[in-house]
């Protein structure tokens, strides 16, 4: 499971640092239990932020984001809780959602989670700790989407916009290989035309040419004035 979570950085206690920097540390202790009786899977962090001018006053604007990743045992329903402690204050947040794994031996088409942002020019590595804006976004933003999709030679993707139960807006995806038998669905959406309120992200992933064969995920956002 590759989580990435999204923490309100006026939360953290930052303090002034050399050249100018604004430092701030945070603990993260994830949770992951299945369905079965089996061992819950636990993941801790301890995270340092060293952050210039420009990137602090993005993070107390949108926020900070963190990739963790968890390993799942088997695939089902997972539910997983996060929990974060400010260094400095100790100051806690915590969050908790379910996630289906799914069971990738049986050579079905598949397609994970989506992830949904808003890329800040000064986003960092994904694997470091980075600046963006989760699942909440405004008319003049570009929504950025990807997954991946298993088992297919040749996939093509579609992206729907559904708001209501009615579809407001559909595009292809890119489609690209990973060299590993996955593939990456991925785009870019403007929002200028779409109206304030809440919608939902569906990305759709046909299988190999001849094979009636589609598999689908989703995930909600909301537009703000």
């Amino acid at each position: 499971l590759s989580l990435l979570l999204h923490i309100d950085a006026r939360d953290l206690s930052f303090t002034s640092g050399e050249s100018g920097r604004h430092n701030a540390g945070f603990e993260i202790v994830v949770r992951a239990a299945g369905e079965r009786n089996e061992p819950a899977q636990v993941v801790t962090k301890e995270v340092a932020l060293r952050l210039e001018a420009s990137s602090f006053a993005d993070a107390m604007r949108m926020g900070v984001t963190y990739r963790v990743s968890v390993p799942a045992q088997r695939a089902g329903l997972y539910e997983v809780r996060v929990a974060i402690r400010d260094t400095a204050s100790g100051k806690l947040g915590s969050a908790r959602e379910f996630v289906e794994v799914p069971d990738l031996k049986n050579g079905r088409l598949v397609v994970s989670g989506v992830l949904a942002y808003n890329a800040s020019p000064r986003e960092r590595d994904a694997d470091a700790p980075g600046l963006a804006e989760l699942r909440r976004f405004r008319r003049e933003d570009n929504l950025t989407y990807a997954c991946q999709v298993f088992h297919a030679k040749s996939v093509k993707g579609e992206v729907r916009i559904v708001r209501d139960g009615k579809q407001v807006l559909a595009a292809a995806a890119e489609v690209s290989g990973n060299g590993d038998g996955t593939s990456t669905a991925k785009g870019v959406i403007q929002l200028a035309t779409l109206a304030p309120g809440y919608y939902s992200l569906q990305v759709v992933a046909t299988g190999d040419p001849g094979k009636e064969v589609a598999a689908s995920q989703w995930t909600d956002f909301e537009i703000v004035p």
